[in-house]
């Protein structure tokens, strides 16, 4: 399965499942980005969850950061995760909190309950 990540710069990222990998860069530098989201344009069929630094340098990010589209998905997993027992309420809300003025009115409209 292809996975398509975003990040605010080049840098190395390794990719850990069945098998571990390591995605190289163009340049080899190794710059720590402001955020790691691993569901570029929201077109991946898979839940991401992340490490409690992760998902807060997301959320402080989120409405600058992620595509409308990215940020409709995020708010989506974050419901199913929960509700599967792999995230709690607060975490949900805040990232609810962090888009309450996106300036994308479908984002919030979209949102699960």
């Amino acid at each position: 399965m292809p996975l398509r990540i975003a990040s605010t710069v080049d840098r190395p990222i390794t990719a850990r499942g069945s098998e571990s990998s390591t995605i190289g860069t163009k340049t080899g530098a190794e710059t720590r980005a402001p955020f790691f989201f691993a569901n570029a344009d929201d077109e991946g069929y898979f839940r991401a969850v992340y490490a409690k630094d992760e998902y807060a340098a997301i959320v402080a990010n989120a409405e600058t950061g992620l595509s409308a589209a990215e940020r409709i998905g995020l708010l989506g997993d974050r419901w199913a995760l929960m509700e599967a027992g792999h995230g709690s309420v607060g975490d949900y809300l805040d990232l609810a909190l962090a888009l309450k003025n996106d300036p994308n009115a479908n984002v919030l409209e979209t949102a699960p309950p």
